[in-house]
């Protein structure tokens, strides 16, 4: 790391570097973890985050729009982390669908939304050189929400794909994840990021109205 580096989160000065996302969400096959991104992160915001990052993976591999990698991480890994940690786990109830019986379960939405807005505003360092200050949105057809109706984010998220173009093979590891960061103004703080997870998770990340900073 240079000594003229900068946290992504804060601007203050670096002292290591952090990778985004986390190398749990990537196989330890080298075929996957190629150039990964990484970001200078200063002492504060540098904390130790792997339990957080874990439970985010194996929710996004637990659905079912994820690959092949999605299937193998929840087999080899997910299971491991939910197996040793109770924390790990989310309460489940099965129902009957169109399609036949299934399950869905309950995710800790501020420990989820908090990595991924972690991931967002290191995908904005990383190219725009500057903490995105901006308290963010998280939003994604696979989650549902207690404040918002599933029509209202199926809407908010439709209009953005008719405005916005597919997210293209950014990044080095597009099987585990790829993104996308477009301007929604004409300040960089105005980006809206397209974040997919194994080709079938996807999640917006976008500045929340009258945002003037951010709060994790």
């Amino acid at each position: 790391m240079k000594k003229d580096e900068y946290c992504y989160m804060c601007g203050m000065q670096a002292t290591s570097d952090e990778h985004v996302p986390a190398r749990c969400f990537f196989p330890k096959d080298e075929l996957y973890r190629k150039q990964l991104i990484t970001v200078p992160s200063c002492f504060k915001h540098n904390e130790d985050t792997s339990l957080d990052d874990e439970y985010v993976r194996n929710a996004i591999c637990a659905e079912y729009s994820g690959n092949h990698i999605a299937f193998v991480q929840f087999k080899n890994k997910a299971m491991k982390s939910l197996a040793r940690n109770p924390m790990m786990l989310f309460p489940y109830k099965e129902f009957q669908s169109p399609k036949g019986p299934t399950a869905a379960f309950t995710i800790d939405r501020n420990r989820f939304d908090r990595v991924l807005r972690k991931i967002a505003y290191a995908l904005f360092y990383d190219l725009y050189k500057k903490p995105w200050n901006r308290r963010l949105m998280i939003i994604s057809r696979q989650l549902l929400y207690s404040d918002f109706s599933p029509d209202a984010v199926v809407g908010i998220i439709a209009d953005l794909e008719s405005k916005l173009p597919e997210v293209t093979k950014q990044g080095q590891n597009p099987l585990v994840f790829r993104s996308t960061i477009l301007k929604s103004g004409d300040r960089d703080e105005d980006s809206i990021i397209r974040m997919v997870f194994y080709e079938g998770f996807t999640i917006w990340a976008m500045t929340e109205i009258g945002s003037s900073n951010y709060l994790l």
